[in-house]
């Protein structure tokens, strides 16, 4: 035993455990000045009792040791047999020579590597970063790591994000002996920076050949291919949807008048898609709307000015229509920034918006239709929030006038009614005369359910079937259950307090406060 601690001076102690019995060897190096290191190495197996069952079942079990001894150890354990004895021995050695492995590859240095070891547990055992070791860490709440621990992959890289969003590539390796996990991990940008800078000389080149030849081409061939090039152009600009065509040549000859055409046609069409929806007027341009309808789950939302006959008491046509579409004006945005469709407006009673979200060109699962839909309402319910709130200034700014001309400032309030099912989808009328739209019992549920905002007085309300989708996504109030038409059972109304996230407001009654603008 000196003899050999004196050739590999990193062992502190050899134990071997026979089993079946309480016998052991232990062989402890003299250089380690420990007081009483039988007791404590019998102490250390004692609290890893199941490391040393493993072993007996023919495993290799490292464990860190460094904490219980006060010094960098790490513990080895495996099992043992002779002609007349078997059981497990377990060395106990110093990770000072393998740690500075770890750190002395100048590649590691340049890139900011991290090496480490892991048990079977996800223990640390070695690591670039000695205190990682010296704590005795754990990784296996690591996501990606607790994915590798359970891998019954040998060898694999893998991506991951840490904490702070940075990406990282890490390559790991299970060694055979002990269980023993290796992982390397390094960021993603410096293993692709050497890539980048490469694919950015190659771009560079190829920029610079492809205007070089667009340059030797317009110079040869530019009074031909020039006003050919910029109706192609043109014309493709159309076909994306892009109506604002500009033409620089100018010879008036055939190109010239065909260029105009091209103008004209853009300006028309520009003109038509402000009475439709983009994505409609898309695809009626690409031939994909036919007459049949086809089935389609959908969300839909009919949105209306609560107290309208009020609001337009005294104002004139002109006044009317100025206000109505100051109104929509921050409606629409709202709407179609959330990926809804406005399908159509309505002027029964006052002014009404029907929306849909999930439809055409805009196709999305139903939970996140449905969370879209009462998005954009709550967006529309703040940005009616700010509106009233500037009209209640200006009319307190200018009161004399007001009074003078009659003006009455009333605080806006919308309502609306959200639904989700299955509706048909598509184009209806004449081959003369056709409008895109949905139709089915969801649609007659949502337009229902607008109603009940003044008998509440709420703003936003949702069926069950929104409820179900998103509920536990927001704040809801349930009201009274209604009798609905063509309905057997009284169906569950729910106002829309909030999302859950948000912090503006938590009740209906905090929601109505601000609706009484000071």
């Amino acid at each position: 035993a000196n003899d050999f601690f004196a050739l590999h001076s990193e062992y502190f102690a050899i134990t071997l455990i026979a089993s079946g019995d309480d016998s052991s060897a232990l062989f402890v190096n003299s250089i380690y000045a420990f007081k009483n290191p039988g007791s404590l190495i019998s102490a250390f197996l004692q609290q890893n009792e199941d490391a040393i069952t493993n072993a007996l079942n023919a495993d290799v079990i490292i464990r860190n040791a460094s904490s219980f001894f006060g010094t960098p150890l790490l513990a080895m354990m495996f099992p043992f047999s002779s002609s007349n004895v078997s059981g497990v021995c377990a060395l106990f050695f110093s990770y000072e020579s393998m740690s500075r492995l770890f750190n002395s590859s100048a590649f590691y240095l340049k890139h900011n590597n991290t090496s480490f070891m892991l048990n079977e547990k996800g223990d640390v055992i070695m690591h670039s970063d000695p205190a990682f070791i010296d704590k005795l860490s754990n990784f296996s709440n690591i996501p990606y790591i607790r994915d590798l621990l359970r891998s019954s992959n040998k060898n694999l890289q893998t991506q991951f994000v840490d904490r702070d969003g940075k990406k990282y590539i890490g390559a790991f390796q299970q060694l055979n002996a002990a269980n023993v996990l290796s992982i390397t991990t390094i960021k993603q940008s410096d293993v692709l920076d050497e890539i980048k800078k490469t694919t950015l000389r190659n771009i560079t080149v190829s920029v610079i050949v492809i205007i070089l030849s667009i340059f030797l081409m317009r110079v040869f061939s530019a009074t031909i291919s020039n006003p050919v090039e910029q109706l192609h152009l043109a014309a493709e600009q159309i076909e994306k949807g892009d109506y604002d065509i500009k033409f620089t040549y100018k010879n008036r000859d055939e190109l010239s008048i065909l260029a105009d055409s091209f103008i004209g046609m853009a300006n028309g069409v520009k003109n038509f898609e402000r009475f439709s929806d983009k994505s409609i007027v898309r695809f009626a341009r690409e031939g994909r709307l036919t007459l049949s309808g086809v089935p389609k789950t959908v969300s839909i939302a009919f949105l209306y000015i609560r107290n309208f006959k009020q609001l337009a008491e005294g104002m004139t046509a002109s006044e009317t229509v100025k206000f109505v579409n100051s109104f929509l004006s921050r409606v629409v945005p709202c709407i179609l920034n959330s990926g809804g469709l406005i399908d159509k407006y309505l002027t029964q009673d006052g002014v009404a918006v029907m929306a849909l979200w999930g439809s055409l060109g805009k196709e999305t699962d139903e939970k996140t239709a449905s969370l879209n839909c009462v998005r954009s309402l709550l967006a529309i319910r703040e940005e009616n929030f700010k509106w009233n709130k500037t009209r209640v200034i200006w009319q307190h700014e200018h009161e004399e006038m007001a009074a003078k001309d009659g003006h009455r400032t009333s605080v806006v309030k919308i309502g609306c009614g959200i639904n989700s099912g299955e509706v048909i989808q598509g184009q209806m009328g004449s081959p003369q005369r056709m409008e895109f739209t949905v139709i089915g019992d969801a649609v007659n549920l949502a337009a229902r359910f607008e109603g009940p905002n003044e008998l509440f007085d709420t703003d936003i309300l949702i069926t069950e079937n929104i409820m179900n989708l998103i509920g536990n996504k927001l704040i809801v109030e349930e009201m009274q259950s209604l009798e609905v038409k063509g309905k057997t059972d009284k169906l569950r109304v729910f106002a829309v307090v909030n999302e859950r996230e948000k912090v503006e407001a938590r009740t209906m009654r905090e929601v109505r406060k601000l609706w009484s603008i000071k």
